[in-house]
């Protein structure tokens, strides 16, 4: 099955059940079949383009996830003896679905995620895929648990997930963001990788507030407990709880 190939028909759209006839193109010599989905894509992309005899495509992964597909591939090598039988084409993902899942964490009100600093595009050709590394791409979620559809790739140190939202209990807004790449990450064609956000540390703070009086004296660690008849004063407590996220 080596060596180089002649192309006998090339970039034909079909559905299923596909039922055509063509006739057997080279005597004692085998067939090789590729196939993509969705067919679409041929129009974004601007189709295959052959190299001896073996068709190769460009793909960009969309920065809106709404836009982004579930790239499908096959290859199927059929032998001079199948003539006249039907071609199962066993269609495997190109792509890497990657998920990130935050957990509800109580006084944290999300804004987004984003993750940043991974390859955006790449050239796939007979199974593999191939690119300029310095393309990247940035996407962001509005939610939890939106799984992309992403291109697989060796992660490079700057592969960040920041994570920004609201700190309800400081009336605070929180950015954080954690490095998921280097030390041999990757992310393998035909997978799904989940990202799970979550608590690694609670800190409480109990807080004691006296209001109704301008007095220094009249304060928290000095209020005083005489001479004080019909005046009032406005006594809260209440405790403050901190979430560190991982």
């Amino acid at each position: 099955m080596e060596g180089t190939w002649n192309v006998y028909f090339e970039n034909e759209v079909v559905s299923s059940p596909w039922n055509t006839h063509r006739y057997w193109p080279y005597q004692n010599e085998n067939i090789r079949f590729y196939g993509f989905a969705p067919a679409e894509l041929s129009d974004v992309y601007g189709g295959m383009v052959w190299n001896d005899g073996v068709p190769s495509f460009d793909y960009k992964v969309p920065s809106e996830i709404a836009e982004q597909h579930d790239l499908l591939v096959a290859v199927e090598d059929v032998a001079y003896e199948s003539y006249g039988l039907p071609v199962p084409m066993h269609f495997t993902h190109a792509l890497t679905a990657v998920n990130i899942v935050m957990d509800d964490i109580p006084g944290f009100e999300l804004s987004k995620i984003t993750l940043s600093g991974v390859k955006d595009e790449g050239t796939y050709s007979d199974g593999q895929w191939s690119g300029d590394d310095a393309t990247m791409g940035t996407y962001v979620l509005g939610a939890s648990n939106q799984i992309m559809l992403l291109m697989p790739q060796d992660l490079d140190e700057a592969a960040t997930i920041t994570v920004e939202g609201t700190d309800v209990a400081r009336n605070k807004e929180v950015s954080v963001s954690a490095s998921i790449g280097g030390s041999g990450k990757s992310w393998k064609q035909g997978t799904k990788v989940t990202y799970r956000i979550s608590i690694t540390t609670t800190e409480v703070e109990y807080v004691l507030e006296i209001d109704g009086s301008d007095d220094p004296e009249t304060s928290v660690d000095n209020v005083p407990y005489y001479g004080q008849i019909g005046r009032s004063f406005g006594v809260r407590s209440y405790k403050k709880i901190y979430h560190l996220l991982r």
